[in-house]
């Protein structure tokens, strides 16, 4: 996997929400599990793993989504962007959607998850 360069930005379509992270992705992906399908409304999702310490998001999350207690995934409120989500199996990662950063020229899916749901 190339690195990136740090510090990595991005934003929610309409801009409320502001990302920052400082710390290189321990994992990148592209997810067809029918629920990433569903939430990035396309066939798969992009998805970058990093520490949850080296992610900041400025601007209001809402919980939205398929979530349970398991897995909660997060919104713009305004825009309704798909921004990120939190696993309670991993509390110390964040997965963002790696579309809303603002350089993607180094991401390659490391993995790619293929299910049927």
């Amino acid at each position: 996997m190339t690195q990136p360069n740090l510090p990595l930005t991005g934003a929610c379509l309409c801009g409320a929400v502001q990302l920052h992270v400082t710390a290189f992705p321990l994992l990148t992906l592209a997810c067809h599990c029918r629920d990433c399908q569903k939430l990035a409304a396309s066939a798969y999702s992009l998805t970058v793993m990093f520490p949850a310490e080296a992610v900041t998001a400025t601007g209001e999350l809402v919980l939205g989504g398929k979530h349970s207690e398991e897995r909660k995934h997060y919104y713009c409120p305004t825009c309704l962007s798909f921004v990120l989500s939190r696993l309670k199996a991993a509390p110390d990662r964040v997965n963002l959607r790696a579309s809303l950063l603002d350089d993607l020229t180094w991401f390659t899916p490391f993995v790619e998850i293929m299910t049927e749901e």
